[in-house]
């Protein structure tokens, strides 16, 4: 098999590991703006919202869980830890893709002699609409800030409940852990504006 053919397949492999990528990241997306309206709604009301959900839970499965609502807390933070890290990952993830198939395109275009083999990298770049990196800021920069600030919201909210020491702290690491999660994303994405 000829070089030029071995890249065509494996930026093939490449393509489709991308959209599969995307479709990824576009589901965790909504995953986490769920989660982050769970917990502003968590935090207004944490008592409310919690005797809710167990009187649903209670009619719906017919159990009876003797859960605190602190417990419901630090769960909440750990799913939403899980989804804030997941969605960064696929996010980051495609975002180097873009310079890996680029190069791939490159080489692809020298070994064919076909120059315009550029549809996923230079031409995606070039002429980028202003629409488009209104909704990339958007993206990059509003959202994870509106995360952050629902994490910081959901711990201030949670240190003048009266709740156990213990169950604070370990939300606070949690929360501390997203908060470094988006500043290094922010960062990151800062380099790409």
């Amino acid at each position: 098999m000829e070089r030029a053919n071995i890249l065509y397949d494996h930026y093939k492999d490449t393509i489709s590991k991308q959209e599969m990528m995307i479709k990824t990241r576009n589901r965790f997306f909504v995953y986490l703006m769920i989660g982050t309206f769970a917990f502003c709604t968590w935090g207004m009301e944490p008592y409310n919202t919690f005797e809710q959900i167990m009187s649903m839970i209670e009619k719906e499965y017919k159990i009876r869980l003797g859960f605190q609502y602190f417990y419901g807390q630090t769960f909440l933070w750990i799913i939403y830890s899980y989804l804030l890290a997941r969605y960064y990952q696929a996010v980051i993830y495609i975002e180097r893709q873009y310079k890996y198939i680029e190069q791939l395109e490159c080489n692809l275009s020298d070994d064919t002699q076909f120059e315009n083999f550029n549809r996923e990298s230079k031409a995606y770049l070039r002429g980028y609409p202003w629409s488009l990196t209104v909704i990339h800021f958007f993206y990059n920069i509003i959202v994870p800030i509106s995360i952050l600030l629902s994490c910081w919201q959901r711990i201030y909210y949670e240190y003048i409940q009266p709740i156990p020491y213990i169950y604070f702290a370990f939300d606070a690491l949690f929360a501390l852990f997203a908060s470094c999660i988006i500043i290094n994303f922010i960062y990151f994405m800062r380099r790409t504006l």
